[in-house]
């Protein structure tokens, strides 16, 4: 959990928490778009797959898959490839975003029960179960906006006083590959707090390494203050093989103990993404805010 002071309106600093969620830098998130209801093609115009996600479709295999893609199996992914519906960046990229669509319209329609299971290096991961883990796991946002809790266990009616956005993204990470993720955000601002605004994101698909995520966000105006004054709190919980290591546990002799280095450097990486993810996100928005 981070948190920050800022001399600035709750309004004003709610609006540059959305700016910076949806500004594309072309160094760390490298492309964006928002999913309509129901998700049509334009809205994975953008969206293309680099040679590295290629590579890792013509390597799967119906029991082992390096990369993810939506709803798909590592079978379906693997039948996929040799039937030639993803055997390049073009094909692969038309299919997957195909994919998407089918699997964030799913989502609309049945809630995080429509998260689907996979392979994950011959590991079967339940997505519904591991989600639901992270949120037992998250106890601010029932704290702080319980309809929003509910809605985002759903499919529920979005509480009054809440906006949505399902957008997808394209990261690049140092010493990790590209991630394509898809994340539900909702914004909620109680009639009975005018003085806070609740914001959640709950990531519900990724190509690599995260199972899945829920990031908390609380901006919360001083009205006792002589000046606008406004105090946020982020907080984020996530599951995934990046945090725990990605190689599995079965090995034995030198190659499993250079796999049980591997799988720790992976994990440090991953906490460490995690803590400056939320420091740079609030630096840099008390930096800008208060120019």
């Amino acid at each position: 959990m981070t948190a920050v002071k800022i001399n600035a309106t709750q309004d004003r600093t709610a609006d540059y928490f959305h700016l910076l969620v949806a500004y594309v830098d072309g160094q760390v998130t490298v492309a964006r778009g928002v999913f309509s209801r129901p998700p049509v093609e334009s809205d994975v115009a953008k969206l293309s797959l680099e040679r590295s996600d290629v590579t890792d479709l013509a390597a799967c295999r119906p029991d082992l898959c390096d990369i993810r893609m939506a709803g798909a199996t590592p079978a379906e992914i693997a039948q996929a490839v040799q039937s030639h519906s993803a055997d390049t960046p073009e094909h692969a990229t038309a299919w997957f975003r195909q994919a998407l669509r089918s699997y964030v319209a799913d989502y609309l329609n049945r809630g995080h029960v429509a998260l689907a299971e996979h392979d994950d290096r011959g590991v079967r991961v339940d997505v519904p179960v591991e989600w639901q883990a992270i949120l037992t796991r998250s106890p601010l946002l029932p704290l702080l906006a319980p309809p929003v809790a509910q809605y985002v266990s759903g499919p529920t009616t979005l509480p009054a006083g809440a906006s949505e956005e399902i957008y997808w993204d394209r990261q690049r990470y140092t010493g990790l590959k590209p991630v394509i993720g898809v994340t539900q955000m909702v914004t909620w601002r109680d009639p009975a707090q005018p003085d806070r605004v609740v914001i959640a994101q709950k990531q519900i698909f990724a190509s690599h390494y995260f199972f899945g995520s829920l990031a908390v966000t609380l901006i919360q105006q001083d009205s006792s203050a002589p000046k606008p004054t406004t105090y946020v709190v982020y907080a984020s919980r996530l599951r995934g093989d990046l945090l725990r290591g990605t190689q599995p546990t079965r090995q034995s002799g030198l190659l499993g103990r250079v796999n049980a280095v591997a799988a720790g450097f992976q994990r440090r990486v991953g906490e460490e993404l995690v803590k400056q993810s939320a420091e740079q996100l609030l630096t840099s928005m008390k930096q800008q805010l208060e120019k």
